[in-house]
């Protein structure tokens, strides 16, 4: 039976907790996905989610990854939403918006990229450019309210392949645009490449922030509320995906054995998101968030701290990744100059193709249990810089570290 209790709000603090822990999970999986492109034999030369060219675990590892972005982009939203309801749609909200999202977008097009290729200059646009025009997007849709931002949200992630059509085989400028807005591709003259165009993102941030007011509900409530939507997206995704349509344009198709089935079935497009790949994800998101309060004292410790310094975590991870590949390459006797330049080569491999890369050629790559074991190293490096900028968000209330 509940206590009177449960009809009241839960303490600010607690909810937040949640939602950091829930970040966290997603920051620590993500810097699995990172190293395997940096450390993962065969990262450069295969596609891990491809049926009948993939390992289970390796499609595993793979595939979890997924869950990073949608939750990081709805979880934006939420956090929107949590500032809206102090005190509803204001120009001081629309500021922080609209200026935080252009540090974002900053830091993706110099310090990310830097971080990633420390060679030549290369753009590498990816989740803080999305995430960034998205929040100052959000800076105007915050004035039409939550219910019809969440139609919003709903209508890009559905609409977004309609969207992509006419631009399909755009020209010149109306390329470039197409780009950093609705399909990846690389920029001109070999200068980067966008990953991330923001539009299929916004309608995720969106989502998150018309459906934000769920996690100020009473823990039944909330629960209740979560678990018949995370339910929900995944039965709309089965019967779509089924379909074998409209919602992904990579078909799947049928195979000798089950596993390769649910394999192909599985493997929905990230880059764009289709709305297959938006539904099992947060979908499948939303249920583990369920969880995320039994988790023990000693997990949920540090993937609060992760999740308490998201960018400051993302942007170190990529220094630590990067510096770290060197550092363990230089000792194996690999050359600098493959490892400067990494990015910008797994780039080219992944749009121009050609003869493989010297470092595919001198036999760069651990085994995937190899690749593992780089993850903890690189979250066990990364985690006592997040929990020290931890402290010093905690203890000092400087306007700037809201940017942090």
């Amino acid at each position: 039976m509940s206590s009177s209790n449960d009809v009241l709000m839960e303490p600010r603090r607690m909810r937040l907790n949640f939602l950091d822990t829930w970040r966290g999970l997603v920051i620590f999986l993500m810097m699995l996905d990172h190293v395997r492109d940096f450390f993962n034999r065969g990262a450069l030369t295969s596609t891990p989610t491809e049926a009948g060219h993939t390992t289970v675990l390796l499609y595993l590892t793979r595939w979890i990854t997924h869950l990073c972005a949608p939750t990081f982009l709805f979880l934006a939203g939420v956090g929107i939403r949590l500032q809206y309801e102090k005190a509803g749609p204001s120009r001081g909200l629309s500021q922080f918006l609209a200026t935080r999202g252009a540090w974002l977008m900053f830091l993706d097009f110099t310090v990310v990229s830097m971080a990633l290729n420390f060679g030549r200059p290369f753009f590498f646009v990816q989740v803080l450019y999305a995430t960034g025009l998205s929040m100052i997007a959000m800076a105007a849709l915050v004035w039409i309210g939550p219910r019809l931002v969440l139609v919003v949200g709903g209508a890009i992630v559905l609409l977004a392949p309609v969207a992509i059509l006419p631009l399909l085989h755009a020209p010149g400028a109306l390329a470039l645009l197409r780009t950093f807005t609705v399909l990846p591709g690389p920029l001109p003259g070999g200068m980067g490449i966008v990953l991330y165009p923001f539009v299929p993102w916004l309608g995720v941030m969106c989502l998150g922030f018309g459906y934000g007011h769920v996690f100020r509900l009473p823990a039944s409530v909330r629960a209740r509320t979560i678990a018949w939507t995370g339910a929900g997206s995944l039965v709309i995704f089965a019967v779509l995906r089924g379909l074998n349509g409209y919602g992904d344009l990579s078909p799947w198709k049928t195979w000798p054995d089950a596993t390769r089935d649910i394999e192909s079935f599985l493997n929905v497009t990230k880059y764009p998101p289709s709305p297959d790949y938006v539904l099992v994800t947060l979908g499948i998101s939303l249920l583990i968030f369920l969880v995320i309060d039994r988790l023990p004292e000693m997990v949920s410790r540090p993937l609060t701290t992760f999740g308490r310094t998201p960018l400051f975590t993302y942007i170190a991870h990529f220094l630590v990744l990067h510096c770290l590949q060197i550092a363990v390459g230089l000792s194996l006797g690999y050359p600098l100059r493959i490892f400067q330049n990494y990015v910008a080569t797994a780039v080219g491999v992944m749009f121009a193709g050609g003869s493989l890369p010297e470092v595919v050629r001198l036999g760069w790559g651990f085994p995937l249990w190899g690749t593992y074991l780089v993850w903890l190293t690189v979250v066990a490096l990364v985690y006592p810089l997040s929990r020290w900028f931890e402290r010093v968000k905690q203890s000092r209330q400087d306007w700037w570290l809201r940017y942090l």
